[in-house]
């Protein structure tokens, strides 16, 4: 954790010189990777802070100590993951951010579970009835708040163009469609095997899930997916007691059809998902005791 810290400001940095700056360091040869944005936290590292920030927030309200000291470092982290996901410049980065730490705070209260379901339904048609209106709201004060920074205001124009008008031919939002539109061109060709013992194109690299049928056939992806969300179906099954934390499952599924997973989700996943699930099962049993202790005491 105090390593991300240190990492995580040193990319706002990187990210505040150059907005540029996690993607170019993407696609730069080894040699200059680093020149002019050193320690700038990449794809990998922007979506494991998008992976690890419903976490965090999960750990924060509900009190889960680590001790005073991780405490404050758990706070800062999700402080810091925030501000440097709004500087990436990833909209879907943005979008599963938003939507993880949503549902983090709309369920974590388990009371009044379906009243809180019949609101959200509610906003949802409100949102489908209206939605131009208030897109057309949202995209204006956006383009105000990031006149300034290239990377989101090019992003800005085509998805209000794609989503206010229905033109889909923006860069942005073309590069994008393409991608997925060449992932299920193979996975359709080519459904039993993929298209890779074929030598074929392999595909738009834009979505893990889509891409992996394209390329290895059914068969394969089943076997693949079964894997990697073999621990987060798991968490699914075993958080009815923190049901707020399935928002993480569900942000980890949508973002592989939308973009490609990459090695840096193990640590979000695999070592923070199941330690703060213990300590939130702990302090769920030690509550659940003390409950008992108060009734056995009131009886008496």
């Amino acid at each position: 954790m105090l390593v991300m810290v240190i990492f995580s400001i040193t990319t706002i940095q990187g990210l505040i010189n150059d907005p540029y700056a996690s993607r170019v360091a993407n696609v730069q040869s080894m040699e200059d990777r680093f020149e002019g944005i050193k320690n700038v936290g990449l794809y990998g590292y922007i979506y494991m802070g998008v992976m690890l920030a419903p976490l965090l927030l999960f750990k924060i309200i509900n009190r889960i100590s680590f001790g005073k000291f991780f405490d404050f470092v758990s706070v800062i982290l999700f402080l810091l993951f925030s501000v440097m996901t709004i500087l990436s410049g990833y909209m879907i980065a943005n979008f599963c951010f938003i939507l993880g730490c949503s549902l983090i705070l709309i369920f974590n209260n388990p009371k009044n579970f379906s009243l809180k379901l019949v609101l959200l339904i509610v906003c949802a048609i409100l949102f489908l009835l209206l939605y131009k209106a208030i897109l057309s709201a949202a995209f204006e004060w956006l383009m105000d708040v990031f006149q300034d920074n290239p990377v989101y205001y090019s992003k800005l124009i085509d998805f209000r163009a794609l989503f206010l008008s229905g033109d889909a031919s923006g860069s942005n939002v073309e590069g994008r469609f393409s991608s997925y539109v060449r992932s299920i061109e193979n996975a359709l060709h080519y459904p039993l095997i993929g298209s890779y013992l074929f030598g074929k194109d392999h595909g738009g690299g834009h979505s893990d899930v889509i891409d992996t049928i394209g390329r290895y056939g059914w068969l394969v992806a089943y076997l693949k997916f079964k894997i990697y969300w073999h621990l987060p179906y798991q968490t699914y099954k075993a958080t009815y007691k923190h049901f707020s934390l399935n928002a993480l499952v569900v942000v980890f599924i949508l973002f592989g059809i939308f973009d490609p997973y990459s090695q840096e989700f193990c640590i979000a996943l695999y070592l923070f998902l199941p330690y703060i699930l213990r300590c939130a099962d702990g302090l769920a049993s030690q509550n659940d005791a003390y409950l008992k202790y108060l009734r056995r005491e009131n009886t008496q």
